[in-house]
């Protein structure tokens, strides 16, 4: 019975400690975007914030202190859009990379800026242009 107790205590140890493990590679799996946003004048405190995946949303968040932040697995590739009351939206193609190795969990930080409506009228007779991507960022440690 005693042998039984420390079998049992051997297989049970060498499984939680197995999952340690695994929980703190999670992190060196992973690319945390994060950032705030702002118009040409001020710190805009309230925003949509969607993250899309083949066209379809996959996170979508109400922000109403300004910040934003995203967790994006390793070798994934998705669409952040930002809007606003009153700004034009923004978009930002994001993928980490399959060849990156990409280590202790790094960290994305930005300050998006959105563009008043009302300040830069002249941008609505390219609004279809402004629907795509502001920028593409591919992250990738190997460089």
């Amino acid at each position: 019975m005693k042998n039984r107790m420390n079998r049992i205590l051997l297989v049970l140890g060498i499984v939680l400690s197995g999952m340690y493990s695994i929980a703190q590679n999670h992190s060196s799996l992973t690319l945390t975007f994060k950032g705030n946003v702002v118009n040409t004048k001020e710190k805009l405190k309230n925003f949509d914030f969607n993250v899309f995946e083949n066209g379809k949303v996959i996170y979508s968040h109400q922000c109403t202190n300004g910040k934003f932040e995203y967790t994006l697995p390793y070798n994934s590739s998705v669409m952040v859009e930002f809007n606003a009351d009153g700004h034009y939206s923004k978009r930002i193609a994001l993928e980490s990379n399959s060849k990156a190795r990409l280590g202790d969990g790094p960290v994305l930080s930005m300050t998006v800026t959105l563009l008043s409506t009302n300040r830069f009228p002249e941008l609505d007779e390219i609004q279809d242009l402004l629907d795509f991507p502001a920028a593409f960022i591919t992250y990738d440690r190997a460089g």
